[in-house]
């Protein structure tokens, strides 16, 4: 039970971060917002990404549960340093137009609340090994 929520939810963070960075999640929410406005446009550009998500979810989603089943904390290790790296260009991205204070404000709280969560992440999910070798 466990597995199959993480197989879903970490390609979907990486997913929404690579949109964000490759500047279809803007053009997305515009589409979204304004759904009779360049419909044909839009639902052209669109119709290879949905596909091709699509495609991937199918192609993909048997080996992402083996190499979670069999080497778990490697693949959420790599998933992990997939989101950070992404990090810097998120943080310029979102600064473009300047920064307020409550900006900061959540990004502290966002930063607080992610290390609880990971401080407590072993009572809510069990252990993962330490050593990523161990699987091999």
């Amino acid at each position: 039970m466990f597995l199959s929520h993480w197989v879903l939810f970490l390609p979907g963070v990486s997913g929404g971060v690579l949109a964000a960075i490759l500047g279809l999640y803007e053009r997305m929410l515009n589409f979204l917002a304004h759904f009779r406005q360049n419909f044909k446009h839009d639902f052209r550009f669109f119709l290879p990404v949905g596909l091709g998500g699509i495609v991937g979810i199918i192609l993909l989603s048997s080996p992402l549960e083996y190499l979670l089943t069999h080497y778990k904390a490697m693949v959420l290790w790599g998933f992990a340093g997939a989101i950070v790296g992404t990090l810097p260009t998120m943080f310029k991205d979102s600064g473009r137009d300047g920064r307020k204070k409550s900006d900061w404000l959540w990004l502290i709280g966002t930063a607080i609340g992610s290390g609880l969560f990971l401080y407590n992440m072993t009572h809510l999910f069990g252990q993962l090994p330490v050593n990523f070798f161990r699987g091999c």
